[in-house]
This record gives C-alpha cells, sequence and structure tokens, in this order.
C-alpha cells in the first residue's frame, strides 16, 4: 500500500507527535511503521524535504524501506503532458504525476484545488482506479473514515 504527502501537510504529519493532530497522528504511525509505503520524487520530494523532520525521516525509511523514491526522470514526461493537457485546476502536476507513475491512490493534502484533481473529478489526469484524499479535519481527530482510507491504500510499485 502507497501512499503520497502534499507539502501543504508536511510539517503536520512530520512535526514533533504532541503537536501532530491525531488525524496525522494516525497517518504517521502507519507510514513510520512499514504497513503503508510512503512514495516521493521529482519536485514533490524537492519540497517534502525542506522540512527537517521528513528529510531525517525520509533518509531513514528509504533505508528500511517505508518509503519509495521514484526517480524524476520516470516523473518528468507525466507532468509534462499534465502541464500540457491544461486540465489540472491546481497547480501541482508534479504529485499528479507521483501518483500516476507510482500508482499510489492516497494523497494527504488539505488543498483544495489539488483535491479536485486528485479524486479526478477530470478523468484524464489519474488513470483507474480514483485518488482518494486523506486530509485533517477541522478538529483534527481520527475517524473511522481515516483508518478505513488507510487500509485501502492502492499502488503499483
Amino acid at each position: 500500500m502507497c501512499a503520497v504527502v502534499d507539502a501543504s501537510v508536511v510539517g503536520t504529519v512530520f512535526g514533533t507527535s504532541m503537536d501532530r493532530p491525531a488525524a496525522a497522528q494516525g497517518f504517521f504511525e502507519r507510514v513510520n511503521s512499514g504497513k503503508l509505503v510512503l512514495v516521493a520524487g521529482g519536485e514533490l520530494k524537492r519540497e517534502l524535504l525542506k522540512n527537517g523532520n521528513f528529510k531525517k525521516w525520509f533518509e531513514e525509511a528509504l533505508r528500511n524501506g517505508t518509503a519509495h523514491d521514484v526517480l524524476a526522470a520516470d516523473l518528468e514526461q507525466k507532468e509534462e503532458q499534465l502541464l500540457k493537457s491544461g486540465d489540472c485546476g491546481s497547480n501541482d502536476a508534479h504529485v499528479l504525476a507521483l501518483a500516476e507513475v507510482s500508482g499510489a491512490r492516497l494523497l494527504y493534502t488539505d488543498d483544495q484545488r489539488l483535491i479536485d484533481d486528485f479524486k479526478n473529478k477530470n478523468k484524464a489526469l489519474l488513470s483507474k482506479p480514483d485518488g482518494k484524499v486523506y486530509r485533517t479535519p477541522p478538529d483534527g481527530s481520527f475517524k473511522e473514515r481515516h483508518r478505513k482510507l488507510l487500509d485501502s491504500a492502492h499502488c503499483s510499485i
């Protein structure tokens, strides 16, 4: 099972455990345990690595196999295709390209435009299965729907 974390929530997920909302804690525990593989690559990886906590976690996760680094060269063609199509409502073609190439269909983000793109409202952006979004609710709680999303995460790598 694989997932993608958007740069807009990297501080929430990889911040200190005392500051992490329950929804982010549930996600972090799943990726940290290796039950959910986090994929990163290309531009998104560059964005995520700006967060020191993520950088430290990612380096260790790559060594122990709980994260997967997708080569930027593998993402470039798909990202270029998405940009040329003009179908992206967000400025996150690089995130969509990563999901498409890796097969990850679970995205943790709170960016509404990216959510609209990822949930496949425009069928040209992601192939089947449709993408699912994990987000932090206003009260920060971990709900049953969060658990179900984590249990159903899809990946092809």
